[in-house]
């Protein structure tokens, strides 16, 4: 007889052709990761439990796997010796992450060109690009970036 306060079993997640050795939980809690004796990693949607990507590359069972603090790269131990640093992303999701950040650095430019000309200093340009409440935080970003990028560009270190 089961115990009454005893926890469910909410989802079951079917990939690994081995024993499972190693889950972890991404640090914004959105993805699941585990490692199993057939070689794989895989990483799993922790809301609708679909499998999203799978890592392969170590040559025996994967035993520990763990997401970097920011949750953009995973890390994982093997039987094999190794330890492997993956890009916990999917291919498809880092492209558009590389496309928007494209397009904010092409709105970004103009702007940091425009602060340049008006103010004397590049301190002053990102005093004026953290005050401007009209930039989403995105935006203010890559105005910063390339900010720091062109004054980089005309300082450079002696």
């Amino acid at each position: 007889m089961a115990a009454k306060n005893a926890a469910a079993d909410l989802a079951t997640m079917n990939g690994h052709t081995g024993n499972v050795y190693s889950v972890n939980c991404s640090p914004d809690g959105s993805r699941i990761v585990s490692g199993s004796n057939d070689g794989t990693i895989r990483i799993w949607d922790a809301e609708t439990f679909e499998e999203i990507l799978v890592l392969r590359g170590h040559e025996s069972y994967v035993h520990s796997v763990c997401f970097s603090p920011d949750g953009a790269l995973l890390a994982s131990g093997s039987g094999d010796g190794t330890v492997r640093i993956w890009d916990s992303v999917p291919p498809a999701e880092r492209w558009r992450q590389i496309r928007q950040a494209r397009k904010l650095r092409r709105e970004a430019e103009p702007l940091v060109d425009r602060l340049l000309e008006e103010l004397t200093s590049p301190l002053d340009a990102a005093d004026r690009i953290r005050a401007d409440k009209t930039l989403n935080a995105d935006l203010r970003r890559a105005a910063l970036r390339a900010l720091l990028k062109r004054s980089a560009a005309n300082h450079p270190a002696q």
